[in-house]
């Protein structure tokens, strides 16, 4: 009888993590993510704490699916209204067509950068960025770069040189990857940047280690508590939004990205606002095609 007993003890205590285990999977798919209560520390305990890890993990994509579709939405929700007031306005003749379609074009314009800024999100979080690399002249790249900005950085009357320290060495980079990344920084700073100021894109090589571009402004700042969210999606300081300074808050993220994918690092510092910021980026010299 005790054997009895005891054998169906035994047996209680071997299934029962194994149906709570079960159980929780099938209360996965209904959205379930509660946690199993890890009470060994054999198998059947290490496997309820691989469980609790999964679970975990999803609650935490779920997270970030919620916030990316409230944050697309509120994105989209600005330009849509504009577009809407424009038109009412100009089927009640309050607005001329040229006055409304300059801008209906500026918001389908905005729209349509933060179609391209999402996709290039979404290729950089399912490992789909597809890095094109081939020798790069890092110094062409750089000079390539400011041209592309001048006549932007000259209709907002600010002031954008390069400086190059040293020869530069070529690296094995995806040069239009890389050109999206520092146009990301450069156009930042220049929207940033009031009439009269700077932006300077710096280069050199740091010792063995890596080479390093540096994108220093002369605008608005950061404030200190900022600073750890300048690269988080959709984020955006209080100075930038109350200014008007255009952006889907996208761009360093994406920025970030891309240098991370090329096994390199970004940063951003600021002294506060009104001292600008400079944006940091970090390449190993193991791309480096003289490494």
């Amino acid at each position: 009888m005790v054997a009895i007993l005891l054998a169906g003890w035994l047996s209680r205590r071997i299934t029962a993590p194994v149906t709570a285990l079960t159980e929780a999977t099938q209360a996965i798919a209904q959205g379930d993510t509660t946690q199993l209560p890890v009470t060994s520390s054999d198998e059947l305990g290490r496997m309820s704490e691989a469980f609790n890890h999964m679970t975990s993990a999803l609650e935490t994509q779920r997270e970030l699916r919620r916030r990316l579709v409230n944050d697309v939405s509120h994105e989209l929700n600005t330009p849509l209204s504009v577009i809407q007031l424009e038109a009412k306005g100009l089927h009640d003749g309050l607005q001329t067509p040229e006055q409304a379609s300059d801008l209906i074009i500026g918001e389908v314009d905005r729209l349509r950068g933060l179609v391209s800024d999402l996709n290039s999100l979404a290729e950089t979080d399912y490992g789909e960025l597809g890095l094109t690399v081939e020798a790069s002249s890092v110094s062409s790249l750089l000079t390539a770069e400011v041209e592309r900005w001048q006549p932007h950085s000259r209709a907002r009357e600010v002031d954008l040189s390069l400086q190059i320290s040293g020869d530069l060495p070529d690296m094995d980079l995806d040069r239009l990857r890389m050109s999206q990344a520092l146009g990301n920084v450069v156009s930042n700073a220049i929207d940033c940047s009031e009439a009269g100021g700077s932006v300077a894109i710096r280069a050199w090589q740091e010792r063995e280690e890596a080479l390093v571009i540096s994108v220093v402004d002369s605008g608005i700042g950061i404030d200190a508590e900022d600073l750890p969210h300048v690269f988080d999606r959709f984020y955006r300081t209080d100075q930038s939004r109350s200014r008007g300074i255009p952006g889907t808050g996208l761009g360093l993220a994406i920025t970030r990205a891309i240098v991370e994918a090329h096994g390199g690092t970004a940063t951003v510092e600021s002294g506060g606002p009104g001292q600008g910021v400079t944006v940091v980026i970090r390449l190993p010299l193991a791309n480096s095609l003289e490494g």
